[in-house]
């Protein structure tokens, strides 16, 4: 039995392939902006408090002042957040300033856990930080508030920012081993929808331009930003994942300095994000064809198709090497 399958215009197979190679280096690079943020977050963690076992809490603090300063609300109020001088401060962590005065005062929270939500509590209903406003994870801020209730008039604050955030970004320096499967579903997610939003913005652009010279369809436009928004967040998850564990693997070595588990991971996760990302596009490109041709023989053949196309990718990245 012979299978017949539509042929595509050469215009419309020009401009996929030219939008599978843009997406092939465009999420890889999105990535690796953010991932190299979040090692430097990491490694300036290190400088200031030493290989602690709760480095996520000094991690919530660069956080936090990085969020601060890079706020156009706080340019316009010409508010500037800093981390006081010592790491060991008890009572106040980040100062806000405005020019050389003091607007504010911080102590900065992050305890999770039943333990460090009760002790957080406590110290707050016994006013151990008059001078100081409380800031917590997002993830702690309605519960806190919750159990100290009326005991305490002390403002307490919500930093935007999760206790799973800060977990992660620690795990990058390797200090607790190895990050645990659950850690690495939730960089994994958010690597997945970084990945997609990228892939979605760069097949929008490709297809609108493709749509207005007349290139493509309206259908043939919404199906390349549908594939091009799922290459992306597979691409993003794989790279975030391989990433962790390899700039954990190598942050764990203490003696390392802190260019090399930061740049293993960026490379890793940058081969990891664009051979997933092929592998992706050719299980789409597969799986089109299945509807296209309503064929159990191409069915069969998927696997075979899938690795040919990954194979030939490899190939051709080795003899250009």
């Amino acid at each position: 039995m012979s299978v017949t399958i539509a042929e595509e215009p050469e215009s419309s197979l020009a401009i996929a392939r030219q939008s599978t190679e843009v997406l092939g280096w465009s999420i890889p690079a999105c990535g690796v902006v953010v991932e190299g943020y979040y090692h430097s977050v990491a490694w300036r963690s290190v400088e200031r408090a030493g290989r602690c076992i709760n480095l996520k809490g000094v991690v919530h603090e660069f956080l936090f002042v990085d969020l601060h300063n890079w706020n156009p609300v706080n340019w316009a109020a010409s508010t500037t957040a800093q981390l006081t001088k010592s790491p060991m401060a008890s009572v106040v962590d980040v100062v806000i300033m405005k020019g050389r005065r003091v607007a504010g005062r911080l102590q900065l929270k992050d305890t999770p856990s039943a333990s460090g939500l009760a002790k957080t509590c406590q110290q707050i209903v016994n006013n151990k930080y008059p001078s100081a406003k409380v800031v917590v994870t997002s993830n702690c801020a309605a519960e806190i508030r919750r159990r100290v209730g009326g005991k305490s008039r002390k403002t307490i604050l919500s930093s935007r920012i999760s206790s799973s955030t800060t977990e992660s970004v620690a795990a990058r320096v390797g200090i607790n081993g190895l990050p645990r499967l659950r850690m690495a579903a939730t960089v994994g997610r958010q690597g997945a929808i970084i990945g997609a939003i990228a892939g979605c913005v760069t097949g929008a652009v490709s297809c609108v331009r493709s749509y207005r010279r007349g290139e493509l369809t309206i259908s043939k436009a919404i199906q390349t930003m549908a594939k091009d928004t799922l290459v992306g967040s597979v691409s993003g998850a794989a790279g975030s994942v391989v990433a962790l564990y390899a700039g954990a693997a190598i942050g764990g070595i203490g003696t390392a300095p802190a260019w090399i588990p930061a740049a293993t991971a960026l490379v890793a996760m940058t081969g990891a994000s664009y051979f997933a990302g092929k592998g992706t596009t050719a299980a789409w490109n597969w799986a089109v064809g299945i509807v296209s041709a309503n064929s159990s023989f191409a069915l069969c053949c998927a696997p075979t198709l899938v690795s040919s196309d990954v194979s030939s990718e490899v190939g051709a990245l080795w003899q250009n090497s």
